[in-house]
């Protein structure tokens, strides 16, 4: 899968670990966090490392994984978005993720990235599907799985909540 990805406003590259500070505005802000996570407590920069950490060792492992999408104007890093293997609904799965930086919401960043992140991976891994979970009450990123053509197939439990489980097959 390439390690750059550009669609109309955003590039999707590699996580860098000068991204700490720009992440750490994401995932460390409460209404993200909420969202997120079931302790809804926002991450500190030593956990933001881990993830970009883990991020890129997956990308080491796999060839592919998630990536820091920036603004094409003003380089800005707006979202973590992309796809990895997961468990999803007790089973392995090609799984896409995304978060936006939540002065950015509302923009169609999460849609755009993760459609162009999606097509890359179907293109290049010859995946027969990729699925995608959102909360129960999350119904903006259900909105976005909807958008870019996943089908509702199923609640699950995910880092101890309810999410509806979405997939989204090559050929459809």
């Amino acid at each position: 899968m390439p390690t750059r990805i550009e669609t109309e406003r955003l590039v999707g590259r590699l996580p860098h670990v000068a991204d700490v500070d720009a992440m750490l505005v994401i995932y460390g802000h409460p209404d993200v966090a909420a969202r997120l996570y079931p302790d809804g407590r926002p991450r500190t920069s030593n956990e933001i490392r881990g993830m970009i950490d883990s991020d890129l060792a997956h990308w080491s492992a796999h060839g592919f994984g998630r990536m820091h999408w920036v603004e094409r104007d003003g380089g800005a890093v707006v979202a973590r978005c992309g796809v990895r293997h997961a468990i999803a609904g007790g089973r392995p799965e090609v799984d896409t993720h995304w978060t936006v930086h939540p002065y950015r919401q509302r923009r169609g960043y999460a849609t755009e990235a993760a459609e162009a992140a999606v097509a890359a991976c179907f293109a290049a891994l010859g995946v027969e599907s990729v699925t995608a979970r959102a909360r129960l009450d999350n119904p903006a990123s259900q909105a976005v799985a909807r958008a870019l053509g996943f089908d509702y197939e199923r609640d699950v439990e995910h880092l101890g909540s309810a999410h509806h489980l979405y997939r989204r097959r090559a050929d459809g």
